[in-house]
């Protein structure tokens, strides 16, 4: 009966998941990496970010958070309207959100029917780095890092519900001692979670990749398809505090090696690792912390399931799925690299590279600019070496490094088209006075990469 018991529940899910309410129309916001409270969140003068969200957003409204890496929130992004829509302007330019505090994203019990899509969102704090706690959110294309209890808690839907709530397309990575995918719940309920084409890792030993933890009265599914799960002991874990309670994680097309469902008094349960369509085989990923890009040869690849009611088109990256026979386990879709340039058939070599400027923010002696590689086909190696970054004119007046190259990569020697790194340098003292003397300040900056020189212009902005 169990078996018939998950398909059933499957079933009910994937018809949830192709039901999705009609959305009101409301106000389109903006928010900028150099937007003020007192800017009126325009295409043409866009605002901060959480003032868009927080104050100036109401019911069904859409903020489109610009390309760029934002100033450190200080406090939870909550999020409190139904209907809202915050997302980033494209799926290839994703926006950095950093929060320190006690949570991250938050979307409260009132806001249901939210959407949140195409962020990045890197969370220092104890709490959960992005807290669905509302019905019927759909999060998409996110990547979340924390260090916290658990780094995603995702949405849900009444079991069985009219409105679809899911996660999928997204990377939730704990770095610290807590769960990827945590959900702890107390209250008597009957609810199902979604999880599709997630990459969720742990990396302490007492941490999983996803962890249903729920108590008395409680009657709870999480179904996930096409996931990764790596945790410390246990890459999942079901667990109860009370009876009757029942927890059961459900999974088809999915990449996790083991499993408990063996703790409390209730009932709790897990697919098999390696039953039906489910892996074993652990996933290998391309070189450098943090990125969990499939490698070649990995057995997720092709090896998801193309289920259009999964609803997701285009990997976390913004690629569109399937590349190869189906799609793939996980958050990224592999992608073939092209034929060597000058090999029969191979198309010809890629134009040099480009790298854009993004935004200037300048934090007492550093200016902190933030680059985008802008080539297609990717900024490889020494050829996105920034070799004349030697001065930014602020204004007329040079703000000096002494560094003669500078490598844009986060942990590898290369970035992806619209990949995004942060270059640190020294201001000097004139920069300095004149950056004390004004909030903003006009600059320009003379950037050359594979031979080819652009003039990028921003303003800086004082932190």
């Amino acid at each position: 009966m169990n078996w018939l018991r998950s398909s059933l529940v499957g079933l009910l899910a994937a018809f949830a998941l192709a039901v999705t309410p009609a959305a009101a129309v409301g106000d389109t916001l903006y928010a900028s990496p150099t937007g003020t409270p007192a800017d009126p969140c325009t295409e043409a003068d866009p605002c901060s970010l959480a003032h868009a969200v927080e104050t100036e957003a109401a019911a069904n409204d859409e903020v489109i958070v610009l390309a760029g890496n934002y100033p450190t929130l200080n406090s939870d992004l909550t999020i409190s309207h139904v209907g809202l829509t915050v997302r980033g302007e494209s799926a290839t330019q994703v926006p950095q959100i950093t929060i320190d505090a006690a949570n991250g994203v938050v979307v409260e019990t009132t806001a249901s029917m939210t959407q949140l899509r195409d962020l990045e969102i890197s969370h220092t704090g104890g709490g959960i780095s992005l807290n669905l706690l509302g019905p019927y959110v759909i999060a998409e294309r996110l990547r979340v890092t924390g260090e916290g209890s658990a780094v995603c808690r995702p949405s849900y839907s009444d079991n069985p519900g009219p409105f679809p709530a899911v996660l999928r397309d997204s990377v939730c990575w704990n770095g610290g001692s807590g769960d990827a995918v945590g959900i702890n719940l107390g209250a008597p309920a009957s609810l199902t979670w979604r999880l599709v084409n997630v990459t969720a890792i742990a990396g302490a030993t007492s941490a999983s990749g996803i962890d249903l933890n729920v108590g008395p009265g409680c009657t709870c599914t999480i179904n996930a398809s096409n996931v990764i799960a790596l945790g410390g002991t246990d890459d999942i874990v079901a667990a109860t505090t009370g009876t009757p309670a029942v927890a059961s994680v459900v999974l088809d097309h999915s990449n996790y090696a083991t499993e408990n469902d063996t703790i409390g008094p209730g009932i709790e349960q897990i697919t098999n690792p390696g039953l039906g369509t489910n892996q074993t085989t652990a996933p290998t990923f391309a070189p450098g912390l943090g990125n969990f890009h499939q490698a070649q040869g990995s057995p997720t690849i092709d090896e998801g399931a193309a289920n259009p009611l999964n609803g997701g088109t285009l990997d976390f990256d913004g690629e569109v799925r399937a590349q190869g026979d189906s799609q793939d386990i996980g958050a990224d879709e592999f992608t073939v690299a092209p034929p060597t340039a000058g090999a029969a058939g191979a198309p010809p070599p890629p134009p040099p590279g480009t790298v854009d400027l993004l935004s200037a923010n300048a934090k007492g002696k550093k200016l902190l600019l933030q680059l985008r590689c802008g080539a297609a086909g990717g900024c490889a190696d020494n050829l996105i070496a920034v070799r004349s970054l030697k001065k930014i004119d602020l204004d007329g007046l040079a703000a000096a490094t002494k560094a003669k190259r500078i490598l844009l990569a986060k942990g590898s020697a290369s970035l992806a088209s619209g990949e995004t790194a942060t270059v640190r340098l020294k201001l000097r003292k004139r920069g300095r006075r004149l950056l004390s003397a004004r909030r903003r300040v006009p600059a320009k900056a003379t950037i050359t990469t594979a031979g080819e020189t652009s003039t990028e212009r921003v303003k800086v902005k004082r932190k």
